[in-house]
């Protein structure tokens, strides 16, 4: 959702003051995982300043107090009880601070709401992770990567997860035939009944994979697209173009999870920023024409240098080290 809104916009919202118009968009907009969660902070922060249950003001805190002990001498009059275990007044305050500790445990809850329902899990650089979710799907999550869901179960609705990163779906059927919903911090939503895929969101690019069943890709605000096996579906979000391929192997694309990574005709720019995505690792090239240059093949790697060695192989290379600093240089410069 494009539509920006500001804190003091917010705040109007939570005081009652939004038009009908505001809270569709604030509908729209809540969407984004990223956007929910400013939304909390900035919940929280206006409940700080605005509270409604407790009053500052002494005069009423005494009014309410002189109610909570006629309250209390009524329910003695009623059960015939003359004397009290306690002091009425002592009564009276310890229920009024009571109420306070409630109202503070009961914001508690609401504000951590999220923390409750969602658990995110995180991979590192040159990690991998399965995990298998409540519905029987399994997750493979690729190194650096995050993906976010229910803590314990999906309900009653769509399935939904939100993945940052690249990550295999194999996802379970359901008697009811519940969507399974990928979502992204972009505008770019998969959806499925049963199937295996791989998604991938980094560098302003949203990619799928499909290998079995059928998805429905929901982009840019209301367009779909339908997806067979073998179709490999990218969109650039920073030009908003679609590129629509198709392979014979689309398991290539989720070959990672086996420390193993497939070339075909790839430039050597997008090697290196597979390098970074993966390991964390920056390599930097003395000619910068190289980084045209375009390599085929299966390579297995595991670390960053498995890789970086297989660089220097191929193009006739050497990696030169400087602290954290890596650069790939032509060995007939370095004679």
């Amino acid at each position: 959702m494009n539509t920006p809104f500001q804190k003091e916009t917010i705040f109007e919202h939570f005081a009652g003051r939004s038009t009908p118009l505001q809270r569709n968009l604030l509908n729209e907009w809540l969407k984004e995982p990223t956007n929910r969660e400013l939304y909390y902070q900035w919940l929280e922060e206006w409940e700080r300043t605005n509270w409604q249950l407790v009053t500052n003001d002494d005069i009423e805190f005494d009014k309410l107090l002189a109610r909570i002990d006629q309250v209390s001498a009524d329910a003695d009059s009623e059960t015939g009880r003359n004397v009290p275990l306690l002091p009425r007044w002592f009564q009276g305050r310890f229920l009024a601070v009571a109420a306070v500790l409630v109202v503070f445990f009961m914001t508690g809850l609401y504000l951590s709401r999220s923390w409750w329902m969602y658990q995110t899990v995180v991979t590192g650089y040159g990690e991998i992770h399965q995990e298998h979710l409540a519905d029987g799907t399994l997750v493979t999550l690729n190194a650096n990567s995050s993906l976010t869901i229910p803590r314990f179960d999906f309900g009653q609705g769509a399935r939904e997860v939100w993945l940052r990163g690249e990550a295999e779906f194999n996802v379970a059927r359901q008697p009811d035939r519940r969507r399974f919903v990928v979502k992204t911090d972009d505008d770019f939503d998969v959806e499925v009944l049963g199937t295996e895929f791989v998604v991938y969101t980094r560098n302003n690019t949203n990619r799928v994979a499909l290998q079995k069943g059928r998805v429905k890709i929901n982009y840019r605000s209301g367009k779909q697209l339908n997806l067979r096996p073998g179709d490999i579906v990218s969109l650039d979000e920073t030009t908003g173009r679609l590129k629509i391929a198709k392979t014979g192997r689309p398991q290539q694309f989720s070959e990672w999870k086996h420390h193993r990574y497939h070339f075909d005709n790839t430039p050597v720019a997008d090697v290196l920023k597979l390098l970074q995505d993966q390991f964390g690792v920056q390599v930097a090239l003395a000619d910068s024409t190289l980084s045209e240059q375009r390599i085929s093949g299966q390579f297995k790697a595991q670390t960053a240098s498995e890789l970086i060695q297989a660089l220097e192989t191929i193009l006739d290379l050497r990696a030169i080290h400087q602290g954290n600093h890596i650069e790939l240089q032509p060995v007939d410069t370095l004679q």
